[in-house]
Formats: C-alpha cells, structure tokens, sequence
C-alpha cells in the first residue's frame, strides 16, 4: 500500500502546526492588523490574586497575536460574503439589496420598534428640554435641534425582507412632535427631506452608516433656510452658492471595517473649494467631554471675513454633523463646533465662555437617549 500521501499529509499538517511559531519568530511575512472596533490584548502577566483568570488571558492573548490572523479573518469574511453572500457578522451588518450594508443588533432593534421610546420617556425628554430652554431663555440663546436617522428609515426597501419595520412613528419623529408642540421648530426632523430627495442623489454611504456629504449639505441648507425664516430674517445664505464639489472614490468606511476588505468601493460627492472668505481659527480653551473622540474631532472654529453679520454659534454634535460644519461655518460671523462624546450635555462652561448667539445640537438616532440620561443633566 502506498503511505506517500499519509505522510505527505503528515507533513503538511505539521507544517501548518508550525508555521505561525516559524512566522512569528523569525517574521517571514507580516500582515496589517484589521480594525475589529475593540481593544486587543497586546500585552500579558499574571496577577498572584487572581490566578484563575490566567487561562483566559493567555488564549486572548495568542488568539489577538496571532501571526496569521489578519489573512484568516479576511479569508473568512470574503468566503461568507462573496461566496455564501451571507453576513459575514449577523450581530454586527446586515446585507441588504443593492450593495447596500445596515447596522445589525441596537439599530435593527430601533427600526423594529424593539427599544422602547415610551410616553414616559418622552415625558422625560421634554422636561430635560423644559430646563434647558429656561436656561437658553434667561442668556437670550437661541437654540435648534438637528436629528439623524439611521440608514434603515432611509433605506427601508433595501433591508432583507426579515427585518419588518414597528408600527406607529420612528423615534425622530416622536421626539420631533412632541417637544415642537412645546417649542415650536425647535426640533429639524430631516427624514422627510431625506427621503424626497434620495432618488436624485446618494444620501447614506453605502460602506459606511453616516449621511453623505452632499446629504448633510442639503439637510444644513434647510436648516438654514428655517433659521433664517424664524430667528434671522437678515441672515444671508449666498454663501451656500459659492460651494464647488468633486467626484471621488471612495473604498473605506465602518462596513469596510466590519467586512474586513479592501475590495468594496464607490463613487461619491465632496466639497471641492469652500467660500474664500471662510477661515480656520485656532481652538479655544473650552472644557467639555472629549473621551473616545479623536483629536481632530474634538472642536473646529470657523470665522467668516467680512461677513454680513455678527452672529456666533456653537454647534454640539456628534460624527453626523461633520457633513454639515462648512456650510453651517459658512454663513455666521464665526462659528465654534464640540464633540462631546455623544453626550450633547447643554455644556454651560463652553457657552458662558463662548457666549453664542445660537446653539445647535446635531444628534444621531441611536444617541437619542443621552437627553434623558440624567448623569448628562449636570453640566
């Protein structure tokens, strides 16, 4: 009986066994760590008090160093998604019609009515606005509200058909009529906007779970036009005009991530050149939450020259309203905008140092319940 294809496996099994201790010895290959949106386990020791959590260190440790890891994991991905065309991570993507890609897990839940935004929670949400307005009131501060949706409110005919919508008004809607009722258009709820126009134009990424450019651009408009209509009849939005945009392509973004490739991309639309009399200012010394926020992201101060007024703004936000800093920026004396961490606290330090004129939130769906937390209320 012929044993050279028993051994031959021996082999080869055996070099399978050995190859990642070969590779990580003496680095033949070496392959760019994927982002897996959480912290790896780059380090290990044992504690004397707590021995029994050594085992369990030590596998996520190996599991996160290693040496193959990265091409597996991809290798993986890429089977499922391409070959199976099945979600390579049901907990964390859905793939829906297409080529477009939703947030599996809390935002499912949010569309399918699953977390609930009771009466009682909105109870709660207009009287956390009750104190904030009473505050706004007694500095004469203006103050607007801007609410994203998720891609699924979007989107809902591209969803797999198991994802059913709940019944009754999403919670941006919800939240809109009830604290406009109390304070009228204090709330912009962009969806219907968003949904007349997303035949002309892409409005959410398709490899990433935020609005585009050119939609934060058309939500910032129509926010304008209503501040406008409603606060500052004199405010003069030409400069919206003087925006040029580029086509670009565009291979990366949170799903891109997820999916653990490089190999997906699409066209999209960014702002070319910006009104020439915008400048970039330093930042100022402002304290609010910065944790999990990067550097970059943490403030922006805009200053128009020669503008036609004299108003200041102080926009809180989150990642959602990078898309609509420049023609916010564009339009107002100058303009100062803070990443809070996803907190949107009503942040009184900053605006008795700053002392805007108005004030902005800008609040993507699934953040919706940090107004009602109340370990936000105190600052």
């Amino acid at each position: 009986m012929n044993k050279l294809p028993n051994i031959l496996l021996i082999i080869l099994f055996g070099f399978i066994l050995c190859a990642p201790l070969l590779n990580d010895s003496f680095h033949f290959f070496q392959f760019e760590r994927k982002d897996e949106n959480r912290k790896f386990h780059d380090s290990l020791a044992i504690s004397w008090n707590y021995p029994d959590s050594f085992p369990k260190d030590f596998e996520n440790y190996i599991s996160d160093n290693f040496s193959f890891r990265s091409p597996l994991i991809t290798f993986s991905k890429d089977l499922k998604l391409n070959t199976f065309h099945i979600s390579p991570d049901k907990h964390e993507i859905l793939i829906g019609n297409k080529n477009r890609f939703f947030i599996a897990n809390y935002h499912q839940k949010i569309y399918e009515g699953d977390i609930p935004f009771s009466q009682s929670w909105l109870d709660t949400l207009e009287g956390e606005w009750i104190r904030r307005k009473k505050y706004f009131d007694s500095l004469g501060i203006s103050a607007r509200v801007v609410l994203a949706p998720i891609a699924h409110e979007i989107y809902p005919e591209e969803l797999p058909f198991n994802v059913i919508k709940r019944k009754g008004k999403d919670p941006i809607t919800l939240s809109a009529d009830r604290l406009n009722k109390r304070f009228p258009n204090l709330v912009f709820n962009p969806i219907p906007l968003i949904t007349a126009n997303k035949s002309r134009q892409k409005m959410y990424y398709e490899l990433d779970n935020h609005w585009t450019e050119n939609c934060g651009f058309l939500v910032a408009k129509s926010l304008l036009e209503e501040i406008k209509r409603d606060l500052y009849p004199n405010l003069d939005l030409s400069p919206l005009g003087q925006f040029t945009w580029k086509k670009v392509e565009r291979d990366f973004g949170h799903f891109t991530n997820v999916l653990a490739t490089d190999k997906l991309s699409e066209n999209i639309l960014l702002i070319d050149k910006s009104p020439p009399n915008m400048e970039v200012l330093e930042n100022l010394p402002l304290e609010f939450e910065k944790y999990g926020v990067g550097e970059q992201d943490q403030q922006a101060h805009y200053r128009v020259k020669g503008g036609k007024n004299k108003l200041r703004v102080l926009v809180i936000r989150d990642s959602f309203g990078g898309a609509l800093i420049l023609p916010i920026a564009a339009c107002f004396s100058e303009t100062v905008f803070i990443f809070d961490s996803w907190k949107y606290r009503l942040n009184k330090s900053v605006i008795e140092s700053y002392k805007p004129d108005l004030v902005i939130y800008i609040t993507y769906e699934e953040k919706l319940k940090a107004y009602t937390d109340p370990v936000n209320w105190n600052n």
